[in-house]
């Protein structure tokens, strides 16, 4: 049985104690590098997530994902809340995946 949310794609958020976008970016890149996460990086100005490397995990329910492969480039979008920290979403949508050129 597939996860409900896979066939519209596949949403990653983090939440972490900062007072705007740029701070928060870069407790990201720390929180990430601290916990060794192999599968989501920044490179540059990109955000990567490698989908091979995090289906490998035992992060998340994988069921219904089987689309989702390869090495692919994000933008995130920010959620500011009101106890100083910011939630940034990373959003993957199955039909733009699919209807996009391939790159690695």
């Amino acid at each position: 049985m597939n996860a409900p949310w896979a066939e519209e794609g596949l949403s990653i958020s983090f939440s972490v104690p900062a007072t705007g976008e740029r701070m928060a970016l870069r407790n990201l890149v720390e929180t990430l590098k601290k916990n060794e996460v192999e599968w989501f990086k920044r490179v540059g100005n990109e955000w990567r997530l490698d989908a091979d490397r995090l289906k490998a995990t035992d992060y998340f329910y994988k069921d219904g994902l089987d689309w989702l492969a390869g090495t692919l480039t994000i933008e995130p979008t920010f959620d500011f809340n009101a106890i100083g920290r910011i939630n940034i979403r990373f959003i993957v949508y199955k039909e733009d995946f699919l209807l996009s050129p391939k790159k690695q």
